[in-house]
């Protein structure tokens, strides 16, 4: 057809274009043939990187062909047929039609009964709209973490929990020079930093069992590998409102976090301290905690929720696994 024709002729430019040779000119390429020819711009966007990027990259092809699959739909029509899809990415038909099935049940796509054309699927909106929730989370933040960081002149940081790993979305490092680095982005094991832990402790039991599934491991001598050790300090935490890392992630460093909740009552997030343990020592990270918990009360409080009393508060309430129960109740 003369989706395969042009993809054909755009296959053969790109085996006799010398400018294929960095990952700069493969974008450039793509937006050249947008330039020069409009009506084929998503075409050859597709044709090109797909085939380039399955040469260049060690992703696992059957990963790299669902990607491809679910992109074409950033640059061309609003829905596609499983036909016009394998000549414009040039997938094998079995393996496209697997992808395609793959893509279908999991709600990444949507199958026309009548005319058994692909649209985008509702899990996609799923995923955009997280995404969204975590940039409006590092906005809403910005000025408490900011307030944090100046009182304290240490690395303040925003934190969110993406499985069993803690990753860092929002950091303003200490203007001091002998500090602890993080960058946004990188992630961490949750069971072994503060911001993990403080959100772990006021998360639903599945959410615990979750991590004792994955596993404890041991990153230093003072890393938690038990689960009775996680559960004890997890309690320890509910009963403190924050919670301290003691050089169990990295020696070189420890920090103390507190948890922000939302208006449903879900901890949804952890501002903290980080830094160098010759400086943020135990006794100062103690100190320090009671203003990181008010902080982070200030941010729970501008996004709806209100963190509960610690479980050391007369009368106080608690999140314990997903319920509220009253301190002075007897522990099972």
């Amino acid at each position: 057809g003369r989706l395969g024709w042009i993809g054909k002729k755009l296959n053969e430019i790109r085996m006799n274009s010398p400018s294929l040779g960095t990952r700069r000119n493969e974008a450039n390429l793509g937006l050249d043939f947008g330039i020069v020819k409009p009506q084929i711009m998503f075409i050859s966007k597709l044709t090109i990187l797909s085939q380039y990027r399955e040469n260049m990259d060690h992703t696992p092809s059957a990963i790299q062909h669902a990607l491809d699959t679910i992109e074409a739909f950033q640059f061309g029509p609003r829905e596609f047929s499983a036909r016009e899809l394998h000549e414009m990415l040039h997938i094998p038909r079995a393996t496209q039609y697997r992808v395609l099935r793959a893509l279908e049940r999991r709600g990444y796509l949507r199958r026309d009964p009548q005319n058994g054309r692909y649209r985008m699927g509702y899990k996609i909106l799923q995923l955009a709209a997280l995404a969204q929730e975590q940039i409006e989370l590092v906005r809403t933040a910005q000025d408490v973490l900011h307030r944090m960081w100046t009182e304290t002149r240490e690395t303040a940081q925003l934190a969110v929990v993406d499985g069993t790993e803690v990753m860092y979305l929002r950091v303003l490092e200490s203007p001091v020079p002998h500090r602890f680095l993080l960058r946004p982005g990188v992630r961490a094991p949750i069971h072994c930093i503060s911001p993990g832990l403080a959100i772990l402790a006021f998360s639903p039991e599945e959410k615990v069992e979750e991590v004792l599934r994955a596993g404890l491991r041991r990153f230093t001598d003072r890393t938690l590998t038990t689960p009775a050790g996680l559960r004890a300090r997890l309690e320890e935490i509910r009963r403190d409102g924050y919670a301290i890392n003691r050089g169990e992630w990295r020696e070189s460093g420890g920090g103390v976090s507190a948890p922000g909740f939302d208006f449903r009552g879900n901890a949804v997030a952890a501002i903290g301290l980080s830094g160098p343990n010759d400086r943020l020592t135990e006794e100062r990270m103690v100190g320090l905690a009671p203003l990181v918990r008010e902080r982070a009360a200030e941010l729970s409080k501008i996004l709806g929720g209100t963190p509960p009393p610690p479980l050391g508060a007369e009368g106080g309430m608690a999140v314990l696994n997903g319920a509220t129960r009253n301190s002075s109740s007897k522990e099972e």
